[in-house]
């Protein structure tokens, strides 16, 4: 009975004697990871649902684009039409000169 006991003191000889308190000071780091963890999730997801309603509150992407090609058609036009107006009006200047003589 003697060589029983003993095993059991050294097998005890392993654990440490603030096993306890170290196990339950681990216990709040974990949590603190944890919560950390969340928090930094969160945030990405709120950073990223934000991101992409505010790129999309004028519409679709193919909308965006059809209104710009609607305002450079539109600009195109306007310079074709002034163009054409600075054409006629010389050509009539030229008219009236060459009647003139």
């Amino acid at each position: 009975m003697g060589g029983e006991d003993v095993d059991r003191d050294k097998s005890k000889l392993w654990l440490s004697p603030n096993r306890a308190y170290k196990e339950k000071e681990d216990e709040p780091k974990l949590w603190g990871i944890f919560l950390f963890g969340l928090i930094a999730a969160t945030a990405k997801c709120e950073h990223l649902r934000s991101r992409s309603q505010s790129s999309w509150k004028g519409g679709s992407l193919r909308t965006l684009r059809e209104e710009a090609w609607r305002r450079y058609n539109r600009r195109m036009q306007e310079e074709y039409e002034e163009e054409m107006k600075r054409v006629i009006s010389l050509l009539y200047e030229e008219e009236m000169e060459s009647e003139r003589m």
